[in-house]
């Protein structure tokens, strides 16, 4: 008898311990990049907005402020993403509330 109200005890003690971790807020993962290959249908430079063919379905996404846009491994200035229309395109990217923005845009050099 003794022995089971010493286990009881242990146990909600220890119960008791972790119920205390649950009061701290959870901590949000951080967003996983993705990445995606398609063909560059349209580029708006007002709104940054980049639009993919990718499987026969237009994607939208959004330019970050400080992507990498590459031809190659030549940078090219985001003004200049208008002429690749029409070309295979590499992207990554990261889900930030609800839109896909662009980390990193890589244009093929064969094209």
């Amino acid at each position: 008898m003794t022995r089971f109200l010493v286990n009881s005890l242990a146990a909600v003690v220890l119960l008791s311990g972790t119920t205390q971790y649950s009061s701290y807020p959870a901590v949000a993962p951080q967003a996983s990049e993705r990445a995606v290959v398609g063909i560059l249908a349209a580029y708006d430079a007002q709104t940054r907005t980049l639009t993919v063919t990718v499987d026969k379905a237009r994607e939208r996404f959004v330019l970050a402020e400080h992507a990498s846009v590459r031809v190659g491994p030549d940078p090219l200035a985001e003004d200049a993403i208008t002429a690749h229309a029409g070309s295979r395109v590499k992207i990554r990217y990261r889900l930030r509330q609800g839109k896909r923005v662009v980390q990193t845009l890589m244009f093929s050099r064969s094209n």
